[in-house]
């Protein structure tokens, strides 16, 4: 199984992009009283993780924060609004400290039932300790481009093994 450990602001949304939408996501969050979590998403940033999960017959498990707001069923269900056609098979553990992600992918693959043997992790977070070989760094001022999608089905082709970190 080939997993892509996906966070969502600053790869599936910029700054930029951001920058363009705020006013209306305040106004409708003002009008409503709640946040508008599905609509914080850029169509066309899942519209490359499509390209990845095409390529590569990839499955997502959501590494993201937002798994403290909401399940990976959930997470499946706005990504599939925005023309997500992967499957998201999980989340890693909600317990750890934001800047430690890769200690809680690191969690995940000690409990995953299937084993991976190809991973990637797209993230804006810089440090990913042992997995640094496995991760593509996304500018979270930009987000998710073609470049990043080419180094994520890169990395994936080339096979991981737990047991030498």
């Amino acid at each position: 199984m080939k997993v892509i450990f996906l966070d969502i602001d600053g790869v599936l949304n910029s700054n930029r992009w951001l920058d363009g939408r705020r006013k209306e996501l305040f106004d409708r969050m003002q009008k409503t009283g709640e946040h508008p979590w599905r609509d914080v998403i850029d169509r066309r940033a899942v519209l490359k993780v499509n390209q990845i999960v095409e390529a590569t017959s990839a499955k997502v498990v959501i590494s993201s924060a937002w798994r403290h707001q909401h399940s990976w069923k959930t997470m499946q269900e706005y990504l599939n609004y925005h023309g997500f056609r992967g499957k998201v098979v999980g989340q890693t553990p909600a317990k750890m400290s934001l800047y430690d992600r890769w200690a809680e992918i690191r969690m995940w693959l000690s409990y995953a039932e299937t084993q991976p043997n190809h991973i990637v992790i797209l993230d804006d977070i810089h440090d990913m300790g042992k997995f640094k070989n496995f991760h593509v760094w996304i500018d979270e001022e930009i987000g998710l481009q073609d470049e990043h999608v080419d180094k994520a089905i890169e990395i994936l082709s080339k096979p991981f093994e737990r047991n030498k970190l």
